[in-house]
């Protein structure tokens, strides 16, 4: 409805200003007084039709003043987002510590003795597991930083390593849900929580290096990682009304007596602050880690086994992952990642998310103008033409979120007015818009002076928006705008 209403509105006016123009010769007979002595070192063009003594000075003239505008559109609101506060990052008892990264893992094994993950190579995450010798075997399997003949099971059902995967939907990264032999890539995923993962339970029927510790139990070398996360709500949104005024200045060339055109520049700024709160519940947030490595199976099955581990492979079929990707690109890959765990209760709390929008705009416009003469005063004219705009934004935000109750049950006891939670974000952007504008126009004439009001309205094509991790804002030039300005002819 709102681009219908614009479009009948630019063509009504359109057609307000062929008319006028098309009869401006008419309207300046009709209306006009007789022409005035001619003015000394002034020529008028035989194409301007007669006028009122100040078009007599000049077919140029220069303006300027101030432009007062109501923004259309001018919105601040929070989205749906989740915010982590790592307070400890913690330390993986086996592989990369902490940049993202390719690393050639798992390491040898050592013997039947070396039950750490770093020496036994067994490494146990909270979805699956990885063993360099099991399923019955002793053999130690080398791996070099070029190509490999991988680990899991071979064809011909020998048991190189093994690998278990508790939920393919989630570990089968790539095409995990399809037919196995078009799956090129599975991951695992541990959080630091410094405590054995109920992989595990299998580890113990199928190592031969000694057995792993037992779901609960610390995790060999592994420190856990500590800190809080919160998810904001969406759509908490403020509208604000803006009227903004900025300096305007006009340059026009007479083209008749009744028709100029015109170019105009003008700028403005404004800023706008947001705030809300919210009773919330914040959980218990953790460093962890995943390990994506190259996987190759010759079955064409669908993944349809929750727990697959291949050790129990269809016979006669391959099952295979690499520490490289058998070109020796290094595979696998860890990265890094924060996230809320599930396993510990969450505390009752109350967040407050602020912000600031600054906004500074250029805006350029060019257009034709057709008038009619009021007598022995001015005259009255309709204006038409196209906008220009350039934006600079910056949006800040701010979060905090306090503890309103008490929580000893976490592994970092919390107390009724603990900061769980703080966040500071901002973002700049920019942004080019264009647009239409018409307006009315009023003008009042002495000599090669005159003042002149005008009443305006400005339609631009498409909004800017900026975003932070809490904030977005929503800025539309268009609306109604009043200038007034003064100017001289020349």
């Amino acid at each position: 409805m709102k681009f219908r209403h614009h479009i009948v509105l630019t063509v009504g006016l359109a057609a307000i200003l062929v008319c006028f123009s098309v009869g401006n010769q008419a309207l300046a007979q009709v209306y006009a007084p007789l022409p005035p002595p001619p003015v000394p070192g002034y020529y008028q063009p035989p194409s301007m039709a007669p006028c009122g003594p100040s078009m007599y000075y000049g077919p140029f003239y220069i303006s300027g003043g101030a432009k007062v505008r109501d923004l259309q559109t001018f919105r601040v609101e929070t989205h749906s987002t989740q915010i982590i506060t790592i307070i400890d990052p913690g330390s993986p008892a086996f592989g990369q510590q902490n940049a993202n990264g390719p690393v050639l893992y798992p390491p040898n094994p050592t013997g039947a003795s070396g039950t750490a993950p770093d020496s036994s190579g067994i490494w146990a995450y909270d979805d699956g597991y990885i063993e360099p010798t099991g399923g019955g075997t002793a053999t130690d399997i080398l791996y070099p930083s070029g190509q490999s003949p991988g680990l899991g099971l071979a064809s011909g059902g020998a048991n190189v390593g093994s690998f278990q995967i508790f939920d393919f939907r989630v570990q089968a990264n790539d095409q995990g849900a399809g037919a196995m032999s078009n799956t090129s890539a599975l991951s695992w995923s541990k959080l630091l929580t410094g405590l054995a993962p109920s992989s595990t339970n299998g580890l113990n029927a199928l190592s031969t290096l000694g057995a792993e510790p037992a779901p609960g139990d610390p995790y060999y070398t592994e420190v856990a990682s500590t800190g809080f996360g919160v998810t904001t709500d969406a759509g908490i949104a403020t509208d604000f009304q803006n009227r903004v005024w900025g300096p305007y200045f006009e340059f026009g060339f007479q083209a008749s007596g009744l028709f100029d055109w015109f170019t105009a520049l003008s700028v403005f700024q404004t800023s706008q602050t947001f705030a809300s709160t919210s009773q919330t519940a914040v959980g218990f947030a953790r460093r962890g880690y995943q390990d994506t490595y190259a996987f190759y199976s010759s079955d064409p099955a669908s993944w349809t086994i929750l727990n697959f581990n291949s050790t129990g492979g269809t016979a006669g079929q391959t099952y295979k992952i690499y520490p490289n990707d058998t070109s020796g690109h290094p595979i696998p890959h860890r990265v890094f990642f924060a996230a809320i765990d599930p396993d510990q209760p969450a505390t009752p709390a109350q967040g407050t998310v602020s912000g600031k929008l600054d906004l500074t705009t250029w805006e350029s416009k060019t257009g034709g103008r057709t008038w009619v003469p009021l007598w022995g005063m001015g005259r009255f004219g309709i204006s038409l033409g196209g906008l220009f705009a350039y934006s600079s934004q910056t949006l800040t935000s701010n979060a905090i979120f306090v503890a309103t109750a008490a929580n000893d049950a976490l592994p970092i006891p919390v107390a009724v007015g603990d900061v769980l939670i703080t966040g500071a974000s901002q973002t700049d952007g920019s942004g080019w818009n264009w647009g239409l504008f018409t307006s009315s126009d009023i003008e009042i004439g002495w000599r090669r002076f005159f003042g002149k009001a005008v009443l305006e309205y400005d339609w631009y094509f498409y909004g800017n928006t900026v975003d932070t991790d809490v904030l977005s804002a929503k800025i539309n030039l268009s609306g109604v705008g009043a200038t007034f300005l003064a100017g001289v002819r020349f």
